[in-house]
C-alpha cells in the first residue's frame, strides 16, 4: 500500500498571498478565494488555548453553522463580534462566508465547491450549513483598513452590493446630497470645464482624457471614490469651496431604505448581513479625528437598526482583540466610546487557528477504510512511542496549546498531519522567524509528494526532522543568518562545519549534525550528556547505539561537536582548536586564583545581585502613602565587614531618614560560606539585638556549598583576563563571560530565596515573601502611620522638584493664608483642585477629611491624622508656645513615621483652624501666620524646613485695636489719589491679619471699603486702558506692527478720563498725565520707525485673500491720514496697487504656506496619535523643513514663524518615537525584576499601556505573546488556589506546577512563588485532618452508642485525610467491628426494643417463620 493511495495534500485549497475583504465585489477573484479557504473542523481541531477565562474558543466550520444559524429566525442577538489574531485569515474567512450566506444561487459553482470543502472534513456539518443557506441574503462588506467617513462607506457598500446582485441603485441616489450635487455639477461643467477635469483627474492617478475621461467619470461616480475627488476638486476650483461628503448622510436611512425594498415578503432576500473587516482598526482610526470626519455615529444607528428589526439586520464584526481593550483606547468623555460599548453586547466567537490546525487540514484522507487499517491501528499498537515523545518534548521545550494537552497531541500532531514525524512538525510550527506560514505548508506538500510511492504496509514510515534540513529548508534557514535577517548563528556554523568535513563524514554523521542543528535552533533544554544522546535520537530516528558510534567520529576524531555541561547541550565546534585552548586556559587560571570577598562590593557584582535597587513593600499602598520613604536601601557584604561601627552607622542614619524620598529602611545581606569562622556569626546574633524595633533587616546568604564563591571565581578570573587572551579567544571570551555573569546572577537569586533571617531569637527561615515581611516590619513599628495621598508629590528621578512639589506648595501656602473656601480652591487650576481633593476632602476615601463639602477648613475626621492634630493642639493650649523642633522630633519616629513634608502640612491645617488666635516665634520675633507663609514658602514651589523647625507656635490673646482703626479709616476718606489706593489696601490686610475688626466699627469699615472698591474701580479702568494701550505698544515692539502703533495712538485719543477719576471720586494724578504724554511720544517714534520695513513688506498671503490684503491697507491707509501722517498713506497706496497687480506670485507663495499649515495641523500629536503615524508624520516633516529652508524667502515675514513651527513639530515627534521605542525597551528590562505575581500584574498594565500606542505589527505580536504568556501563569496560580480540595489534588496539582515551570523560559524564577502558594495549601490541609482526628478519631467510652457514632462518621471520609490517617481509621474500624460482632444479639434486643408493639409482633412472626424454616 503507497503512501499516495491512502492521502495527499490539498494543493487546490492552497493559496497565496493576503487577502482584502472588499474583495468581495470583484466576482472573479472572489471566487478564487472563496473557493480556496482552508476550514478546519471538530475532528482536527487542535486549540490553541480552551479559552481566555471562560471565552471558548471555536473552529471555523462550527462558527459558520452558528453564523447561519442566526440567520433561520428572529435571533436575540442580532450582533456578532468575530475575533482573532493578526495574519489569521480573518478576511478570508470574510470573503467565503460572504458567498456562503448569499445563498446558492448567487454563484452557485463557487458555493458548491465551498460546501464540498467543508464535507471532505466533516461531511454533517457541511449538509446542516447547505440546509440554512437555502434563501438568499443581501450581503455588505467593509474593509476597515482605510480611512473613511462611516456613513458614506455603508452607502459605498450598499452601491456596490446592488450593483453585484444586479439591482438599481436609484433609492440610493435619493439619500446622499453629495453624490447627487456632484452628479449635477458634472453633467453641467463636464465639456465646458474640461481641460480643468483633465487636470485634475491627472493628479489622483487617471490619465485618460476627453470623452474618455468623462464616459469613466460618468460610470463610476456613484461608487467610485476617486472619480468623486476628481469632481469634488474641480467643483473647489470653481466654487471655493468643497461638496460635504457627510451632508444628508446617514447609515440607518440606507440601511433601512435596503431592508423595506429589498427584504420582506415581497422581496428578493431575507436578511441583510453587513460584515465589517478590521472593525478594530476602524475603532482606533475614529477615535483618533473629528467626529464629522469619521462618521463614528453610524456606529450608535447601525446598533439600533439591528436591535430594531428583529434580525432581519445581521451585523458580523471582525476584529483582534475583545471589544474592552478599544474601549480603553479611547477617550471616555467623547460620544464614540458609548458607542463602542455598545457592541460589547455582541455575541463573541473566539476564532481559534494555528498552523497545526491548518496542516491536518489540508492533508485530505482520500482512503479513509485504509488509512485506519494501515496508518491509525499502526499508531495505537506503539501508543508508548507517542507518549514518550510527547513527555521529552514537555521536558525539552516550552510548549502550549495542544502540545501540553496528549489527547490534542495524540489526535492532531500524531494522526491528524501523519506521515509527519511529531517533531518534525513542531519544527515547523516553531521556525515563524525563519520562514512564513505559506513556506511551511509548501514543504509539507512538497514530501508528501516526494514520498508519495513510500510502501506504508509495514507501518513504520515518518518523515523525520533531520530530513527537512536536506534542502530548501536549510537553504532558506542559512541565507536568512547571513544576511543578518536572524541574530542565530548556528545554521553559518553547520555550514562552516559542512565545507570543511562534509565530503569526510559518513551519510549516518551527517544525519547527526543535522539532528543537532535541530536541537539547537529550537533551542531545546536537555539537562545531560544521556539527555542530549535521547534529543538527537528523537531527531533522526537511530538507536542510542547508533548516535554513540558516530558520537566517536564527531566528538573525538574530527572535535566538530563538544558537549557543554553547564547546557547539557553539544555545540558545533568549527573552530574546535582554539576553543579547547580557551577552555584550557581558563582552568588553569581558575585553578591558581583565589578571591577576596570585598569583591561582594563592586559595583557591577551588586548590579548583578540586584542590590542597587530598593526593595519594595506594600506598606505605602496600604496606608495611602504617595512617597517613596517607604522602601527598603539594600546592601550586601561579607559577615567579617559586620561590626558595631556598622550597626551604628545604621542606627543613625535611620533616626535622620526623615524627608519624604529617603528609605527608612534597610536590608543587609551577609554572606558566608562553608569557610566562615563561626565566631563572626555569633556575633552577628548579638549585634542584631541592638537593631530591634527598627526596621533595619539582616539577612544571610548562606552560600554552604561554596557555589556563589565558584561563579565569583569564575567571573573574576574572566573579567581580570588580560587583554591579549580576549582578543586571542575574542568569541568563546565573549560567550563563557556572558555565561559567567548568568550564572552569578543565578546564585545570588538562589541564596536570596533560602529568606535566612538574623534575628534578636537567633536564625530562622522567613515563611513570607521578602516584600510582605518587610511590610510587617514597618506595620510592627508604625501603626500610626498618617495617610499622605499627594499624586506626582515624588518625581520619577525620586526627588521633591516636579510640579507635584509645587502643587504642595500651594496647598500649604493656601492653608496658611487662611483662605480656604470655595472660591480659592476653584480659582486654582485642575491639578492643584484634584490634590487638595485627594489629600483633604472629607469626600475622598484616601485623605485626612479636613475640608468639607462646602469648603470650609475643619479638624480633621481621619482616625490616625486627627489623634496627631489632637495631641498637637493640646500641648499647644497647655504650653501656650511649643517649639516645632519637638514636633518634628516626635512625629517623624515611630509609632507615626511621618516625613517633614507631612509634618508641614499637620502644621498647616492647625494654623487654618487656629488663625484668629495663633502666631509663630522666629528669630525671637513674634510674626502673623499669613507673614511666616512667605518666610516658608519660597518662590510657590519650595518648603523652609529650617525656618519651620526655627519656630515655635504660640497661642495670644486679641486685644483692644479701635483707635488703630478709626485713624486708618479717617486717612482713607481724605485720600484723592488713586496710586495711594494699593498701599492702603495693604495696610488693610496686614491689620485684619493681625487684628479682627471691631464689632463696633463695622460701618466705619464698609464705608472705606466702599472708597477703597471705589479706588479700585478707577485702578482697573485706567489699567485696563492703558494695559490695552500698552499692550498695543508692545506688540508694535516686539512683533513691528505698524498697526498696533496706530490703534494705540487711536486708543490714547478716545481715554475717556472723567469717567475714570472724577465719577469715581478721584482726581487724575500728574504722573499719570505724564505717562500719557510719554506714549504718544514713543508710539509716534514707531510709526517713524516702521513704515518703511512695513511697506517692504507688503505680501498678499493667497489668492484667496487678495480682497482682505486690499481692505487692511486700504484701512491703514485711512488711519494714516486720520493721525496726520498724510505722507506715509500715499506710501502704502502706491505699494498695495503694486502687489495687487501681480497675482501669479501670490498663488506661489501661497502653496508653500499651505503645505506647512496642513503638515503642521494633521500632525499633532494627542493621545490617540499612534506610533506608526508619529513615524509616517516625522517622514513628511523632514520633506516639508528642507523645502521651506530652500524656498522660504518667498514666505516674507512669516520665513522665520513658519520655519521654527516646522523644526519645533519635527523634534516633538522624533522626541514621541524615541520615547515609545524606549517604553517597550524598559518592558523586556523589567520582565527581568519580577519577583511575584503582583510585578506580573504590574508588568502586564505596563505592556496593555505600550499595546494602545499603535506599534509595528511585529512588536504587537511580540507584546501579545509576551502577555498571554504571563496572562497564562497568573492563570495557573489562581487554579491552583482554586481547585485543591484534596491531599491527592495537593500532590498532583504541585508536582504538575513545579514540573512544568522548573524549566520554563519565563526570564524570571516562578518556582518560589509556586511553593509559597503550595505550602499556604498543605497548612490548611493539616489543620483541617487536626481538627477531624481530635474531634472523630476515638470509640469515645466504646459503648454502643459510640460505636455506631463512629460507624456512621466513618463511612464518607473527608479527602484531606492522609495515609496516616487513613491507616488509623482502618485499624479504629476493626476494632469498631469486633465490639459489634461481640453484642450482636444485644443490638437485636437493642433495635427489637424501639418497634411498637405491631412492628414487634410483626418481627417475631417473621422469626417464626424463620425458625420454622430451618
Amino acid at each position: 500500500m503507497e503512501l499516495g493511495n491512502i492521502l495527499e495534500f490539498r494543493k487546490d485549497l492552497y493559496f497565496e498571498g493576503a487577502v482584502q475583504a472588499d474583495w468581495f465585489y470583484t466576482p472573479e477573484k472572489a471566487a478564487k478565494v472563496a473557493e480556496n479557504f482552508v476550514f478546519h473542523g471538530k475532528k482536527y481541531f487542535g486549540v490553541e488555548d480552551q479559552g481566555i477565562g471562560n471565552r471558548k474558543r471555536i473552529d471555523t466550520i462550527s462558527l459558520v453553522e452558528e453564523l447561519a444559524e442566526k440567520m433561520t429566525g428572529d435571533h436575540t442577538n442580532a450582533l456578532t463580534l468575530a475575533i482573532a489574531d493578526y495574519g489569521t485569515g480573518k478576511s478570508h474567512l470574510a470573503v467565503t462566508l460572504g458567498h456562503i450566506l448569499s445563498g446558492k444561487d448567487y454563484m452557485p459553482e463557487t458555493y458548491n465547491k465551498i460546501i464540498t470543502n467543508i464535507a471532505n472534513i466533516d461531511n454533517d456539518a457541511a449538509k446542516h450549513i447547505q440546509s440554512l443557506t437555502d434563501e438568499r441574503n443581501f450581503v455588505m462588506v467593509i474593509n476597515g483598513m482605510r480611512d473613511f467617513n462611516l456613513h458614506s462607506e455603508i452607502l459605498k457598500a450598499a452601491q456596490k452590493s446592488l450593483k453585484l446582485y444586479g439591482l438599481p441603485d436609484d433609492g440610493l441616489k435619493k439619500l446622499n446630497r453629495a453624490l447627487e450635487t456632484a452628479e449635477i455639477f458634472f453633467d453641467r461643467n463636464a465639456k465646458k470645464s474640461l481641460s480643468l477635469f483633465e487636470e485634475k483627474a491627472k493628479c489622483f492617478g487617471w490619465i485618460e482624457s476627453g470623452e474618455q475621461l468623462i464616459d469613466k467619470i460618468y460610470n463610476n461616480l456613484m461608487t467610485d471614490e476617486t472619480a468623486f475627488d476628481i469632481v469634488n476638486a474641480v467643483y473647489k476650483e470653481i466654487n471655493g469651496q468643497e461638496i460635504r461628503w457627510d451632508e444628508g448622510l446617514s447609515a440607518s436611512n440606507i440601511l433601512e431604505m435596503i431592508i423595506s425594498e429589498y427584504c420582506g415578503m415581497n422581496g428578493q432576500f431575507e436578511h441583510v448581513v453587513l460584515m465589517f473587516d478590521e472593525f478594530g482598526r476602524y475603532l482606533e482610526y475614529a477615535s483618533g479625528v473629528a467626529a464629522a470626519k469619521s462618521g463614528d455615529s453610524a456606529l450608535q444607528q447601525i446598533f439600533e437598526v439591528a436591535q430594531n428589526m428583529n434580525g432581519v439586520l445581521q451585523v458580523i464584526n471582525f476584529i483582534q482583540s475583545d471589544i474592552k481593550v478599544y474601549l480603553q483606547r479611547v477617550d471616555q468623555t467623547k460620544n464614540i466610546s458609548r458607542y463602542i460599548g455598545r457592541y460589547d453586547a455582541s455575541d463573541k466567537y473566539y476564532i481559534s487557528s494555528n498552523l497545526e490546525t491548518v496542516f491536518a487540514n489540508l492533508i485530505y484522507r482520500k482512503d479513509k477504510i485504509a488509512f485506519e487499517k494501515n496508518i491509525v491501528t499502526w499508531q495505537k499498537d506503539n501508543e508508548i512511542q507517542w507518549q514518550n515523545i510527547f513527555k521529552k518534548l514537555n521536558e525539552w521545550v516550552i510548549t502550549k496549546g495542544m502540545w501540553k494537552d496528549y489527547t490534542l497531541f495524540r489526535k492532531v500532531i500524531v494522526e491528524g498531519i501523519y506521515p509527519m514525524h511529531p517533531l518534525s512538525t513542531f519544527m515547523l510550527t516553531q521556525l515563524s522567524d525563519y520562514l512564513q506560514n505559506r513556506s511551511s505548508l509548501t514543504l509539507i506538500s512538497q514530501y508528501i509528494e516526494n514520498y508519495k510511492f513510500v510502501d506504508v504496509s509495514n507501518r513504520k514510515f515518518l518523515i523525520m526532522p533531520e530530513t527537512l534540513m536536506k534542502g530548501d529548508l536549510y537553504t532558506e534557514m542559512l541565507a536568512a543568518e547571513q544576511e543578518g535577517k536572524q541574530p542565530s548563528q548556528q545554521c553559518i556554523r553547520y555550514d562552516n562545519i559542512l565545507r570543511k568535513y562534509g565530503d569526510k563524514l559518513s551519510e549516518k554523521s551527517l544525519a547527526v549534525l543535522r539532528s543537532n542543528l535541530i536541537l539547537r535552533i529550537l533551542r531545546f533544554r536537555t539537562k545531560d550528556y544521556m539527555d542530549a544522546k535521547n534529543a538527537l535520537a528523537f531527531c533522526c530516528g537511530f538507536s542510542i547505539e547508533e548516535i554513540e558510534e558516530e558520537l566517536k567520529w564527531l566528538e573525538n576524531e574530527y572535535a566538530v561537536l563538544g558537549f557543554d555541561d553547564h547546557a547539557g547541550c553539544f555545540d558545533f565546534m568549527e573552530e574546535s582548536n582554539g576553543a579547547h585552548d580557551f577552555k584550557v586556559l581558563k582552568k588553569r587560571l581558575m585553578s591558581a586564583a583565589t578571591i577576596d570577598k570585598s569583591l561582594l562590593q563592586r559595583g557591577k557584582i551588586q548590579e548583578i545581585a540586584g542590590i542597587l535597587e530598593k526593595q519594595t513593600t506594600n506598606f505605602a499602598l496600604q496606608h495611602k502613602i504617595t512617597t517613596t520613604e517607604w522602601l527598603f536601601d539594600q546592601e550586601m557584604y561579607a559577615i567579617e565587614e559586620f561590626d558595631d561601627i556598622k550597626v551604628n552607622t545604621y542606627l543613625n542614619e535611620w533616626k535622620s531618614a526623615t524627608n519624604s524620598t529617603t528609605a527608612k529602611g534597610r536590608l543587609v545581606w551577609l554572606y558566608v560560606n562553608r569557610n566562615t569562622d563561626v565566631i563572626h556569626i555569633n556575633r552577628a546574633r548579638l549585634l542584631v539585638k541592638e537593631l530591634e524595633k527598627t526596621p533595619i533587616i539582616i539577612m544571610l546568604l548562606n552560600d554552604i556549598d561554596n557555589r556563589l564563591y565558584d561563579a565569583l571565581l569564575e567571573y573574576d578570573v574572566l573579567d581580570q583576563l588580560d587583554d591579549i587572551n580576549r582578543n586571542k579567544y575574542d568569541r568563546y571570551y565573549q560567550a563563557d563571560f556572558g555565561q559567567a555573569e548568568n550564572n552569578l546572577r543565578d546564585e545570588f537569586s538562589e541564596l536570596k530565596k533560602q529568606k535566612i533571617h538574623i534575628g534578636v531569637e537567633g536564625t530562622e527561615e522567613l515563611n513570607k515573601r521578602i516584600p510582605i515581611y518587610l511590610t510587617s516590619v514597618f506595620e510592627n513599628l508604625y501603626p500610626d502611620v498618617v495617610p499622605f495621598s499627594l499624586d506626582g508629590f515624588i518625581t520619577k528621578g525620586n526627588s521633591l522638584s516636579g510640579k507635584g512639589g509645587t502643587y504642595y506648595c500651594t496647598i500649604v501656602k493656601m492653608l496658611l493664608s487662611n483662605s480656604v473656601n470655595e472660591i480659592t480652591v476653584h480659582n486654582l487650576v485642575s491639578d492643584v483642585r484634584n490634590r487638595i481633593e485627594a489629600l483633604l476632602m472629607t469626600t475622598n476615601a484616601t485623605s485626612w477629611k479636613c475640608i468639607d463639602e462646602e469648603f470650609r477648613i475643619i479638624p480633621p475626621e481621619e482616625k490616625n491624622t486627627r489623634r496627631v492634630y489632637d495631641d498637637i493642639v493640646t500641648c499647644i493650649n497647655q504650653k501656650r508656645e511649643y517649639e516645632c523642633k519637638d514636633i518634628f522630633d516626635i512625629y517623624c519616629r515611630p509609632p507615626y513615621g511621618m516625613s517633614e513634608d507631612v509634618v508641614v502640612l499637620m502644621i498647616a491645617v492647625i494654623c487654618a483652624n487656629l488663625s484668629y488666635c495663633l502666631r509663630f516665634r522666629y528669630n525671637n520675633t513674634m510674626v502673623s501666620v499669613n507673614n511666616w507663609k512667605e518666610l516658608v514658602v519660597i518662590k510657590d514651589k519650595k518648603i523652609n524646613i529650617d525656618v519651620v523647625r526655627n519656630s515655635a507656635l504660640v497661642m495670644v490673646d486679641a486685644g483692644a485695636v479701635t483707635g488703630k482703626y478709626m485713624r486708618f479709616f479717617a486717612r482713607v476718606k481724605s485720600n484723592k489719589n488713586i496710586t495711594e489706593v494699593v498701599s492702603l489696601e495693604k495696610i488693610l490686610a496686614n491689620m485684619m491679619a493681625e487684628d479682627e475688626i471691631p464689632e463696633e466699627l463695622n460701618t466705619q469699615y464698609l464705608l472705606a471699603r466702599k472708597y477703597l472698591d471705589s479706588g479700585k474701580k478707577a485702578i482697573h479702568e485706567w489699567q485696563s486702558y492703558m494695559g490695552e494701550i500698552d499692550e498695543k505698544v508692545e506688540t508694535t515692539t516686539e512683533e513691528n506692527s505698524l498697526y498696533d502703533a496706530l490703534k494705540g495712538l487711536q486708543l490714547i485719543e478716545a481715554l475717556p478720563y472723567t469717567k475714570i477719576f472724577k465719577d469715581n471720586g478721584y482726581e487724575i494724578d500728574e504722573e499719570s498725565k505724564e505717562t500719557v504724554k510719554n506714549l504718544v511720544a514713543n508710539l509716534k517714534s514707531e510709526v517713524n520707525r516702521l513704515i518703511g520695513p512695513y511697506v517692504a513688506n507688503m505680501y498678499c498671503r493667497s489668492v484667496e485673500g487678495v480682497n482682505t490684503f486690499r481692505n487692511h491697507n486700504t484701512k491703514m491707509q485711512t488711519m494714516l491720514e486720520g493721525l496726520g501722517f498724510a505722507e506715509y498713506a500715499l506710501l502704502i497706496k502706491k505699494r498695495k496697487e503694486e502687489e495687487l497687480n501681480n497675482v501669479d506670485e501670490i498663488r506661489s507663495r501661497q502653496e508653500l504656506r499651505l503645505d506647512c499649515e496642513k503638515f503642521l495641523e494633521e500632525s499633532n500629536i494627542t493621545r490617540h496619535t499612534t506610533y506608526m503615524n508619529v513615524c509616517a508624520y516625522l517622514k513628511k516633516g523632514k520633506g516639508i523643513q528642507a523645502r521651506v529652508e530652500k524656498y522660504g524667502i518667498a514666505l516674507g515675514k512669516d520665513f522665520q514663524k513658519i520655519n521654527d513651527s516646522i523644526r519645533d513639530r519635527v523634534a516633538a515627534l522624533e522626541k514621541n518615537r524615541n520615547r515609545t521605542m524606549q517604553d517597550m525597551s524598559d518592558i523586556w528590562n523589567d520582565l527581568c525584576e519580577v519577583k511575584n505575581d503582583e510585578d506580573i500584574i504590574a508588568l502586564l498594565e505596563n505592556i496593555d499601556s505600550v499595546l494602545q500606542k499603535g506599534i509595528p505589527s511585529t512588536d504587537q505580536v511580540d507584546f501579545e505573546e509576551l502577555k498571554d504568556n504571563l496572562h497564562k501563569l497568573l492563570e495557573d496560580i489562581n487554579t491552583i488556589k482554586r481547585t485543591i480540595q484534596s491531599r491527592a489534588q495537593y500532590e498532583e496539582i504541585s508536582k504538575s506546577m513545579l514540573e512544568k515551570y522548573e524549566k520554563s523560559e519565563l526570564e524570571f524564577d516562578v518556582i518560589p512563588i509556586l511553593k509559597d502558594i503550595l505550602t499556604s495549601i498543605k497548612e490548611d490541609l493539616d489543620e483541617k485532618e487536626k481538627k477531624w482526628i481530635n474531634n472523630e478519631l476515638t470509640l469515645g467510652d466504646k459503648s454502643r452508642k459510640a460505636v455506631h457514632h463512629w460507624k456512621e462518621v466513618s463511612r464518607f471520609l473527608p479527602r484531606y485525610l492522609s495515609e496516616d490517617t487513613i491507616t488509623k481509621v482502618k485499624e479504629l474500624d476493626k476494632e469498631a467491628d469486633a465490639l459489634i460482632s461481640e453484642s450482636k444479639i444485644e443490638d437485636v434486643i437493642f433495635y427489637f426494643d424501639k418497634l411498637d408493639n405491631a412492628e414487634k409482633a410483626e418481627c417475631i412472626r417473621k422469626l417464626q417463620n424463620r425458625i420454622n424454616s430451618l
